[in-house]
């Protein structure tokens, strides 16, 4: 015979353990710890998703930052399985003047619809041709993987990764457009207060930087699809 008041008494503190799980889960990640809560009024246009009912992500970087570069593999990884209202976009920005160059070539490489396809591929070309220390003397030679510094180098590189010569001739020939791009690009970054890369911003209310995570690539990308929740 079922013990009635026995069976309340487990019931009880099941749902006890239970309340305390949820609440232990939803304390896991905590603001000002784990992720930065922004006070963005009003939100850029930038930050926000084309599609309503969609959410933004916004990453900023530079192929210049080896902590970018570190990250990167796993938000690629993210990037496959993410849900499918979740928008993505990337932003270069420029702690450094050497990085203005970087900025300019993720820019043709968009405008070039081969950002995704080289993403990687010039993350590992620029952390291999420049050193990570900006006061390093430049010095390029014939063995350098890439010279992003002149128009020349550049369109030597595109044109090594399958790119047509006489496109990525159109896209140099209107060097205002590119400056167009890179100067929005900071100043976006300048308005949400970009201090460290990489940043992730989440439909422009939430940061995740290594400032929080500690530079752990797992811990990022938990935080993020916590946020995203």
């Amino acid at each position: 015979m079922i013990n009635l008041t026995a069976l309340k008494k487990i019931c009880f503190y099941a749902v006890l353990c239970l309340g305390l799980t949820l609440t232990q889960t939803s304390n896991a990640f905590v603001p000002g710890v784990d992720y930065q809560i922004l006070d963005l009024t009003p939100i850029p246009t930038a930050m926000l998703a084309n599609v309503k009912g969609h959410i933004k992500v916004v990453e900023f970087f530079s192929y210049g930052c080896p902590w970018c570069y570190k990250l990167d593999p796993a938000l690629m990884q993210w990037q496959q399985t993410k849900p499918a209202n979740v928008e993505f976009e990337r932003v270069p920005v420029n702690f450094q003047p050497a990085w203005e160059m970087f900025s300019k070539v993720f820019y043709v490489a968009v405008d070039l619809n081969v950002e995704n396809r080289l993403h990687q591929n010039l993350f590992t070309t620029v952390q291999s041709s420049y050193p990570e220390d900006p006061a390093a003397p430049k010095v390029f030679s014939l063995i350098a993987p890439a010279d992003f510094s002149t128009d020349q180098g550049i369109r030597a590189y595109f044109i090594t990764q399958g790119v047509k010569a006489a496109d990525i001739d159109a896209l140099l020939a209107n060097p205002a457009r590119l400056k167009q791009q890179m100067a929005a690009g900071l100043a976006l970054s300048r308005a949400v207060k970009i201090a460290e890369i990489p940043s992730v911003i989440i439909n422009g209310k939430y940061l995740v930087s290594n400032r929080y995570t500690g530079g752990d690539s797992k811990k990022f990308i938990a935080t993020l699809n916590y946020l995203l929740k």
